[in-house]
């Protein structure tokens, strides 16, 4: 009786692991998304600023104040960009190691269950073995 509430806990533990796992992948999954649409609206912004400099040049003659606005303005969006990167990057990189932290403790926990069935197995072993022992000295007495 207590090997199966073990089993039951083990089972628990399990598909409560399994459930945290996948709602922090998912969590990752929902970030690296939204990093991506801000990385490519980020990109759209320094296409734009970019014409719009090389057209500020075009057209007004190169104004030197316009010019350097735009010039700074790109810079500004270049280091959001990289910045953004640098958050995607890191949080690709907790995504592997939350993976392969799962895939560990997946696998210990598997570890833990065939223990578990092997000691139940021996258990129910015994216990036949004792239930055969118990028969036969009744016939002997008998």
């Amino acid at each position: 009786a207590s090997l199966r509430s073990i089993e039951k806990d083990y089972e628990s533990r399990l598909e409560r692991s399994t459930s945290n796992h996948q709602s922090d992948v998912e969590s990752l999954k929902t970030e690296m998304s939204r990093l991506n649409g801000l990385l490519d609206s980020t990109r759209s912004e320094n296409s734009v600023l970019k014409s719009a400099m090389e057209e500020a040049m075009v057209s007004s003659g190169g104004h030197a104040e316009d010019v350097k606005l735009l010039e700074q303005a790109l810079m500004l969006s270049k280091e959001q960009c990289r910045a953004l990167e640098q958050q995607y990057s890191e949080t690709s990189d907790e995504n592997k190691r939350n993976e392969e932290l799962f895939s560990i403790k997946l696998s210990a926990l598997e570890s833990e269950k065939r223990e578990l069935e092997n000691s139940l197995s021996i258990i129910q072993k015994e216990k036949k073995q004792l239930l055969e022992q118990v028969a036969a000295s009744k016939s002997d007495a008998g």
